[in-house]
């Protein structure tokens, strides 16, 4: 029962470290491309 409960643990800390990480990348994004939208043009895809 105990391994039981520390795989969910794991779990859940591993959903949020995910969590966490689309938002810094999202905002991360967000901050680069209100900055630098001037400067950077994205590469066509073919």
């Amino acid at each position: 029962m105990s391994v039981c409960w520390s795989f969910l643990l794991q779990l859940k800390l591993m959903r949020s470290e995910l969590n966490v990480e689309e938002v810094v990348n999202d905002r991360s994004l967000k901050v680069f491309s209100e900055r630098c939208r001037t400067h950077y043009t994205p590469p066509t895809v073919k």
